[in-house]
């Protein structure tokens, strides 16, 4: 038998990845990095909601992810591109941002990032998280075509988000309105019309899954 001392340590050590406010509003939102999630969290819950998929976060806490209400925002991938390079070009927010930039963007041109990204399955690094599949986020590991959360709103479109959340959680938003947090000069950043079908083709199941 495994001493209380050791079970104490386990769970200290173990990453919760499911947090309480989760629980509390029997919602689930899934934080795909650069969809405005910084600022859905703090208007919603008043705290930083980490990117977590949700094949994780159902399987940290199957019953309570099963009768809860989740949804997902995602954005126009080239959209998402720029944000998500300008943001780590620029450092990041975290050292652990910088790291990621200095190792994969800054020693390269953006075409030899894209190629990279060509040439390597990225949704399995985990490294480059900000880059992966907003389909790796909210759909079945196994079926890319399979969503699971019950709702996927567009970040072109959140006037229903607000209200949603709160017919779902008993609860009011704690804001009355999406701030604007953690935003990159992304504007800045100036595609080619081959960059950008490259990108295009890059995330061709995002296209599929919620833009078609």
């Amino acid at each position: 038998m495994k001493s209380l001392q050791y079970r104490i340590k386990s769970k200290l050590n173990k990453k919760i990845i499911f947090p309480d406010c989760f629980v509390y509003t029997n919602t689930v939102f899934v934080h795909i990095p650069k969809n405005a999630g910084q600022s859905i969290g703090h208007a919603l819950y008043g705290m930083t909601i980490h990117h977590e998929k949700a094949a994780d976060l159902r399987k940290d806490r199957k019953a309570t992810y099963a009768n809860a209400f989740s949804f997902a925002v995602v954005r126009d991938p080239v959209s998402r591109f720029k944000s998500a390079y300008s943001y780590l070009k620029q450092g990041g927010r975290t050292v652990d941002d910088k790291k990621i930039a200095d190792k994969y963007l800054n020693n390269c041109s953006l075409e030899e990032f894209l190629t990279f990204l060509e040439n390597t399955p990225f949704d399995e690094n985990q490294e480059l998280f900000h880059f992966h599949t907003q389909t790796s986020y909210v759909c079945e590991p196994f079926n890319p075509l399979l969503i699971i959360v019950d709702r996927i709103y567009k970040l072109e479109h959140l006037s229903t988000l607000m209200r949603d959340f709160k017919v779902a959680s008993n609860f009011a938003p704690l804001l009355d309105e999406i701030p604007k947090v953690n935003t990159s000069k992304s504007g800045k950043l100036e595609l080619t019309s081959v960059d950008e079908q490259r990108i295009r083709n890059l995330y061709s199941i995002d296209y599929m899954n919620f833009y078609d």
